[in-house]
Parts: structure tokens; sequence; C-alpha cells
């Protein structure tokens, strides 16, 4: 069969802009509108490159091109053998074809709830069919579909008692840390000690200090937002076995990057001149101008605005990438309850759903 022009165009633009994608959704912070933008025009050129796909998937294919092909093998008359087929096809995949192969089925449109043997895609689906786990003991299931199961409990408003014995099941961790975020949400003290354990972990240290039970560290100062913990890590950066973790928690107060200043090397240093420092004093100068501007003042600052209920709300069509968890968590506390993630395709992009978290 002789493939269109047209058709082989759409096919290696659908794989630029699904790297793309990826990329928008794995820095710090990204428009959320160019998302918007980037799925209406990744939507069209999968529909264009459909007389393209070989649909001969192998684990050769790069991750753009297994996205495509396994995209438009959920889209065939066949889609339920063509996700069994992901299926067996998943465990010799590398984490970037991996991930390339879920967001195919997360993407997928009108795809049904079908048995799977692979955890990860079996949670994919569930995600999309909160029927599929409505009847599964969580206790003998796999991580991946126990922690899904919790999170649409969670958005149903189960009570922390669903939450409290998965607080302790260290061997999955991806169910214990969405039992400590549910408890978490619900101020459920039982939850403050073992949520302790992930210091590094933004969504749980931020929903610890919402309960006002952060420890000292730069990123729940970063994320107090107060000018008593803002001082204390512009302390940390002037710090020099503290600075690079508060230049890494800053962006989380500011909402941009903390300024950088020349690294000074000492004679015979092999370290080249750009390396550089955070500059605690123009991080110092970045934070009285943003205080400046502030309304209403004395409000804890987040992403460099006030945090108020009504902002938060705003973040959320705002920003997607890393820290559009961080504001799901924000307004996850504020309800009592997680929103449920959106079906299939970006569902603001197509919608205009603002509840999108």
């Amino acid at each position: 069969m002789a493939f269109s022009p047209l058709a082989a165009t759409h096919y290696r633009e659908a794989q630029n802009l699904y790297r793309r994608r990826q990329q928008l959704l794995d820095s710090r912070a990204s428009p959320r509108e160019a998302l918007r933008q980037l799925d209406w025009r990744l939507l069209a050129n999968l529909q264009g490159a459909q007389d393209q796909c070989a649909g001969g998937l192998n684990d050769n294919l790069k991750p753009a091109e297994l996205f495509v092909e396994s995209w438009w093998l959920l889209h065939g008359e066949q889609a339920e053998e063509g996700l069994m087929q992901l299926d067996a096809l998943f465990p010799a995949l590398d984490a970037e074809q991996q991930q390339a192969l879920i967001a195919s089925i997360q993407l997928a449109m009108g795809l049904g709830y079908v048995e799977i043997n692979q955890p990860a895609l079996q949670a994919t689906l569930c995600s999309r069919h909160p029927q599929g786990v409505a009847s599964l003991d969580l206790f003998c299931c796999a991580d991946e579909v126990a922690a899904v199961a919790l999170q649409l409990q969670d958005a149903d408003g189960a009570g922390s008692d669903v939450f409290r014995p998965f607080y302790q099941e260290q061997e999955r961790s991806r169910t214990r840390r969405q039992a400590l975020i549910s408890g978490l949400i619900r101020r459920d003290a039982a939850a403050f000690p073992v949520a302790r354990d992930y210091p590094d972990d933004p969504v749980l240290t931020l929903l610890l200090v919402r309960n006002g039970e952060a420890g000292g560290g730069p990123m729940a100062q970063a994320l107090m937002g107060t000018e008593q913990a803002a001082n204390a890590l512009l302390a940390m950066m002037e710090q020099v076995e503290m600075a690079q973790q508060a230049a890494t928690a800053w962006v989380w107060l500011c909402g941009t990057g903390a300024p950088r200043k020349p690294r000074l090397q000492a004679v015979g240093d092999s370290a080249t001149s750009s390396q550089t420092l955070p500059d605690a004093a123009a991080a110092r100068q970045q934070w009285q101008v943003l205080l400046e501007h502030r309304e209403p003042t004395g409000l804890p600052v987040f992403f460099g605005q006030t945090r108020t209920e009504s902002s938060i709300a705003d973040m959320t069509d705002q920003w997607c990438g890393q820290v559009s968890a961080l504001i799901a968590a924000h307004r996850a506390f504020d309800l009592g309850k997680s929103a449920v993630p959106a079906d299939g395709w970006q569902h603001h992009a197509l919608h205009g759903d603002s509840n999108h978290v």
C-alpha cells in the first residue's frame, strides 16, 4: 500500500507534538494554554496520519512512533484486541516506551474497559472506568491499581478509615503515598508522622504544611509562603551546604527560579566559569517586589501569587507541568477531597473544563 505524502507529514508531526507534549508535562511549569493548543494539533495530526500507520507494533519503535501506532491501534474496529496486543508488548519495553504506550491509552477516545494483565495499563484503564475497581480487594491487587482505586475513593469523599490501613504499606509505595495524600487532605493526625518520612515529596510536604505539621526544610519553608518562611529560605541560600536545595525550592514560593551569580573559583579549581551559585541578595529583592505587589496582603504566597481559593482555582487554568500536582493538592485540601482526573484527552482542551486537576 502506498502512503500519501500528506499522511506521512501528519505522522511525523504527530510524533513531534507528542515529544513536545511530554516536555510540557515534565517541566516545572508550562502555560496550560500551550497544552490546550498542542492537544488540538496533536489530535488533528493523529487523525490525519491514519493511512500512514503500519499497525506493526514492536519493541524497536521509538517512543513517539510507538505512541502514534498504539493510539491508532486503539481506534480501529478491533480496539479491544489492540489493547490486548499492547498488554502483551508492554513488558518488553523500556521506561520511555512504556510511558508512550500509557499515554496512548490515556488519550484514546471511546476505549472501553477490558481485563488485562499489566498493572500499569490496568491502572490507566481503571482511572478512566471507575467501575473496573469497584469490586477489587485492594489488599490483594497490584500496587498501581490499588493506588488508583484509593484515588477514586478519595474523590468520592470516603472517610479517613478507608485510607488509614494503607499508611504502613511500605512494599506498595504508590498505594501508601496515595493513602497518605488522602489522609492529609482529611486532616488525619495518624498520617502526619508517616508522611514526614517523605521530606523530598512536594505534594506530601505541601499537605503537611497546610496541616501545620511540616518541618523546617527548604521545601517546607517555600511551601509555607509566609514572610518568616521566606526569610528562613533566604538564610539557607547563603549557607553553602543548603544553597542548592534552597534554590530548588525557591520556585514554589516565587514562581520563578532563584537568581544566580557567578561561582567564585579558587586557584587551581578545574570548575568552569559558567558554574553559578544562588544569589541570595537578588532573591531577597525579588521577594520584596513580590510583597509590594501582592493583594490582599498578609496571606501566604504560593508560586508567586497570594494563596486564596480563587487564586488556586485560577492557577489550575494557567499552569501544567509539575506545579499542577501542587495546585491540585491545595485545591483538594480546601475541598476536603480530590477531584477525579479527566477521562481521555485533556478535558480542559476539548471542553474548557477548569475543574480538571
